[in-house]
């Protein structure tokens, strides 16, 4: 067991619902050999969700912001629609060919507690703009800081979307489109 975490990269996310407890259990595999276990609730998975898909574009200043025509055409909302839309797929596209969620999650020889942390409150730190921080606060006081690069938001939005399906949660974003295609996603969740 370990009691305090020093700064690791992540190395392996596994995801994985638990029907007695009626959570998700989230393991984060770290570099250093050490596994954070953390146990998330229907109300904190629906709070990570929203987090992990807020726009990523700062928002812009308002002297930044151009006046709308009064009377914008139809072609050219559509063709803003479908430019944002491009955007979005070619960002997701190369988050996840560089991810590879097919190796089997490895078991860490340490883990921090004897039990697994139960998150009470997620939110995003943007103290630098290009560096988001997802912070995980325990029930007991513990937080968790996490470097949130485009990677590592894919991953876990898809496990999620994943998890929340097993679980039959109804959430609503289990429903959409996958955010990574299912079939490069083996039926565990790493």
């Amino acid at each position: 067991m370990v009691d305090a975490l020093t700064d690791a990269a992540i190395q392996q996310l596994n995801l994985g619902y638990n029907a007695e407890e009626d959570r998700l259990l989230l393991k984060i595999g770290l570099a250093d050999d050490v596994e954070v276990p953390v146990w998330l609730t229907r109300r904190i998975v629906r709070s990570l969700w929203k987090l992990l898909h807020r726009d990523a574009a700062p928002a812009a200043a308002v002297s930044d912001i151009a006046p709308a025509p009064i009377y914008p055409t139809a072609a050219a909302q559509v063709m803003q629609a479908f430019a944002e839309e491009m955007r979005e797929l070619t960002l997701a596209q190369q988050v996840s060919e560089s991810l590879d969620m097919t190796g089997a999650y490895e078991e860490r020889s340490q883990q921090l507690g004897d039990e697994p942390l139960l998150i009470s409150v997620c939110r995003m730190i943007t103290e630098q703009a290009d560096k988001p921080t997802l912070e995980l606060a325990a029930a007991d006081g513990q937080t968790l800081h996490f470097s949130l690069s485009p990677e590592l938001g894919m991953a876990l939005g898809s496990m999620l979307q994943l998890a929340t399906r097993e679980a039959q949660w109804d959430l609503g974003f289990a429903d959409g489109p996958l955010l990574i295609d299912q079939h490069v996603v083996p039926a565990v969740l790493h």
